[in-house]
């Protein structure tokens, strides 16, 4: 009897110290699988914004050729109008610069007009100002404004994503203005 029961105490004790076992193995199962879930949700999050950095960039060189194509499509045309609507999400205005003429300072946003104007009085190639959380800038040939002594730089506001334009062939240039019939 004495060996059935020292047989007992030490199964009994055994299965106490595999429960411990049990109980240390599934805390570390638990802190494997937190980690594992906390790297993927840090890579997800990673994959996601790079993916709409790039719908961004995108979207901005869309923009900057269609812009492109349009002003030398019709600058050979005098006299012609086309009115063109842009989608353009990220951006508050877009500012046309003149580069033939001197900078004058014409809206409020001292910030905004003095990187412009920087810009302008250092023969810095640039002359499509996009104003939004970052400035982008580019160049395109063939920008003429209504009236570049009166107001140089020139501002339209994008509104809900869109960009609205008036483009009118000069012969030599394109003039660009704002599209008052659409905002």
């Amino acid at each position: 009897m004495k060996s059935l029961t020292f047989d007992k105490f030490l199964t009994v004790g055994n299965s106490k110290g595999i429960s411990k076992k049990a109980q240390v193995s599934q805390i570390i199962a638990y802190l494997l699988a937190i980690v594992i879930f906390a790297m993927v949700l840090v890579f997800g999050y990673k994959a996601v914004v790079n993916i709409r950095q790039q719908a961004e960039q995108a979207n901005y060189l869309n923009f900057q050729k269609s812009l492109e194509a349009d002003i030398k499509s019709i600058y050979f045309d005098y006299g012609s109008v086309k009115k063109e609507s842009y989608s353009l999400s990220g951006y508050k205005e877009i500012c046309f610069a003149d580069l033939e003429h001197g900078f004058i300072n014409s809206y409020p946003e001292k910030i905004i007009s003095n990187i412009i104007k920087n810009s302008m009085e250092s023969k810095i190639r640039k002359n499509v100002f996009l104003i939004g959380d970052k400035i982008d800038s580019f160049y395109i040939e063939k920008i003429n404004l209504t009236n570049p002594l009166s107001q140089n730089p020139e501002c339209v506001p994008v509104n809900n994503g869109k960009l609205n334009i008036k483009l009118t062939g000069q012969g030599d240039s394109s003039l660009v203005e704002k599209d008052i019939e659409q905002g």
